[in-house]
């Protein structure tokens, strides 16, 4: 498939936030055709699933930003996903309302990486236990990235 680059930096305004605080920059990559609509509404359901980090600590996050390829973790294939939309979620560097220590870790400084996945089976994969305690997941103590289900991501891949 021929890989196509784009980057698009978009405006959240549309997305409703209970603070008085500035938006972080968001961007995107689509690194194979894919509507940008679409990523865009995969991120207000990823908004809602990774709480609070993504609502009420959305003050202390600098940036978002969202790649789109095709899904390449190999123990996903037998459910028959083609695309993956990958959240990375960058803190400020002096975070005012993250709490210092989350579920026993520093949680200063970190780079939270969701990807989101739709078809037959859709959810999140959450690394990082801090990340994951941060999204309202249980964090894994082994170091596994965690899944989460959410149904209201299938729009992102229809079933195959």
């Amino acid at each position: 498939m021929k890989l196509i680059t784009y980057l698009v930096i978009i405006s959240l305004s549309f997305f409703s936030i209970n603070a008085a605080f500035a938006e972080p920059e968001f961007t995107s990559r689509l690194w194979m055709k894919y509507d940008q609509t679409t990523v865009d509404k995969a991120f207000v359901v990823v908004r809602k699933n990774c709480s609070p980090l993504l609502d009420k600590y959305l003050s202390d996050i600098k940036s978002v930003s969202a790649t789109v390829h095709e899904q390449y973790m190999g123990f996903d294939k037998k459910l028959k996903r083609n695309v993956q939309i990958d959240f990375e979620v960058r803190q400020v560097d002096k975070p005012k309302s993250i709490p210092p220590v989350v579920n026993g870790n520093v949680s200063v400084g970190h780079v939270c990486h969701i990807a989101a996945y739709g078809g037959t089976n859709p959810g999140l994969f959450i690394s990082k236990e801090v990340c994951q305690a941060l999204c309202g997941a249980k964090p894994s103590k082994s170091g596994e990235d965690v899944w989460v289900p959410v149904n209201d991501l299938r729009f992102i891949d229809p079933p195959v």
